[in-house]
């Protein structure tokens, strides 16, 4: 799995008046049940963060099930500046598929458009895959 390390600070909006600075986060790979079964959509994360920069919590209350646990787990390993407070905010996942241009396997994309999303796009199966 691709591990991207954020040179820049990156601002979350968050329901207390200390900011959730981003400090690292990893790509997140499209689920092979949800990618098998052609499952897309929107999964909202609600998140609490700690004082020490670590996410407490992370529970996702939409979205398919097959993609729940898999952005749940994701933004359970990012990493955040420390705080005076706890932080909640929410992040919105967006999986979809898309047909290859070429066939190339599996190749999952992330696209992160920090404050709040991060898109999630994986070629759909070929019969060669």
């Amino acid at each position: 799995m691709l591990k991207i390390i954020l040179s820049a600070i990156l601002l979350l909006s968050t329901d207390t008046s200390d900011p959730a600075l981003v400090t690292y986060l990893e790509s997140i790979t499209y689920p092979a049940v949800a990618r098998d079964a052609r499952i897309q959509g929107t999964v909202e994360v609600f998140v609490e963060v700690s004082p020490s920069g670590d996410v407490a919590s992370a529970s996702a209350n939409s979205g398919h099930p097959a993609l729940k646990r898999a952005a749940e787990e994701n933004v359970k390993r990012w990493k955040f500046v420390r705080a005076n407070a706890k932080r909640r905010f929410s992040i919105i996942y967006e999986f979809s598929l898309e047909e290859p241009s070429m066939p190339s396997g599996s190749e999952t994309k992330n696209y992160f458009e920090l404050p709040s999303k991060v898109r999630v796009v994986t070629n759909l199966r070929t019969r060669t895959d």
